[in-house]
């Protein structure tokens, strides 16, 4: 897929193109809209279930943390959360999974801040330029 640290999926339409780089070199592909996991909208993403924190550190500006997560189009821009869709394989959070796997992000996972930022733009935005970004998972209960 796209250079990207992290890629968010449609929710509707065709085809979207990468998020954004921030600096970090764009291969300019397309991501197609994939299969959706049965997820509520974000206005109703709960809060409660385990909470956990994870440090993750890039080596190079390249490499991609490699979260896909589901973003709520209609969702107002104070909402909190990015749904976990996917972990992309050989990339930062899976190797990171591997290690951890008491601390493992999985798909259904909820992200709730990053770098302390827990309003979606400014989560996108340590997501995509931050080498070093400490997440704050969620797992509903």
């Amino acid at each position: 897929m796209g250079n990207v640290c992290c890629e968010q999926q449609p929710v509707e339409g065709d085809m979207l193109p990468s998020l954004p780089t921030g600096g970090v070199p764009d291969e300019s592909k397309m991501i197609s809209k994939a299969e959706e996991l049965p997820m509520p909208p974000r206005a109703t993403i709960p809060n409660t279930g385990k909470r956990w924190k994870i440090v993750l550190q890039r080596s190079q500006p390249q490499e991609m943390f490699g979260i896909v997560w589901i973003t709520n189009l209609q969702a107002a821009p104070d909402e909190l959360g990015f749904p976990v869709r996917t972990i992309r394989e050989g990339r930062v959070v899976d190797k990171f999974n591997q290690a951890n796997p008491d601390k493992a992000v999985k798909p259904g996972d909820i992200i709730m801040s990053a770098n302390g930022k827990s309003a979606p733009e400014p989560m996108k935005q340590e997501l995509v330029t931050q080498m070093e970004v400490e997440l704050e998972i969620l797992r509903p209960a």
